[in-house]
């Protein structure tokens, strides 16, 4: 792999000089290139968040406003460790498949009290071995001033931003709806309805 550097030297008004590598030649470049680069590391970190299969998660635990866990008891089958009712495997389908290839939009820095860490809007931990001593954790805190969510995973330094679709994904209900319920956006879900038909009047 070959590495190349770039140096940047002295600023003068809207341009700055620059050179690359040990290249004898030195040109003038707008300085907002300068202000584009980042300087934080952090900020260069691989986009890519997660990459596993949706069949690797053996296990997950989700908390919100409350606790829900799920293990895998079948190769399409999941069944309670915490929660109740009838399990959306459709919905717990679409979750797994983003959490297994979540990428960041981007990487904000080191983490800070305003990306609301502390309080988060959900707490995702999911093992990808059958033993569950491998375990990875994504936790999704305050809302970017551009709708999108910070967030950050355990054993990465940093802070990165996640999109909304993603994290609608993220917060799909784990149970079934009951039949006749109001759907995600707020309508009533579709029943059947018998009208009486009318017959003809006797003569």
């Amino acid at each position: 792999m070959q590495f190349l550097t770039l140096s940047f030297g002295r600023v003068e008004g809207n341009d700055v000089y620059a050179r690359v590598g040990e290249e004898p030649f030195i040109v003038a470049v707008n300085r907002e290139l300068l202000d584009r680069i980042w300087v934080n590391p952090l900020r260069w970190q691989e986009l890519t968040i997660f990459q596993f299969k949706p069949n690797d998660i053996h296990r997950l635990s989700r908390m919100t406003d409350r606790e829900e866990s799920v293990v895998r008891s079948g190769a399409r089958d999941w069944k309670w460790i915490q929660g109740e009712g009838a399990i959306d495997s459709a919905d717990l389908q679409s979750l797994i498949n983003t959490l297994v290839s979540l990428r960041a939009v981007r990487w904000v820095g080191a983490s800070a009290p305003e990306h609301g860490f502390e309080r988060p809007q959900l707490v995702l931990t999911f093992t990808t071995s059958p033993d569950d001593k491998t375990l990875h954790k994504l936790t999704i805190g305050n809302r970017t001033d551009d709708s999108m969510w910070f967030a950050k995973v355990d054993g990465r330094d940093g802070t990165f931003v996640i999109g909304n679709p993603d994290f609608t994904a993220l917060k799909l209900p784990l149970v079934k709806a009951p039949v006749g319920s109001p759907s995600p956006n707020g309508t009533p879900s579709p029943s059947v309805v018998s009208t009486p038909v009318p017959t003809p009047a006797s003569r």
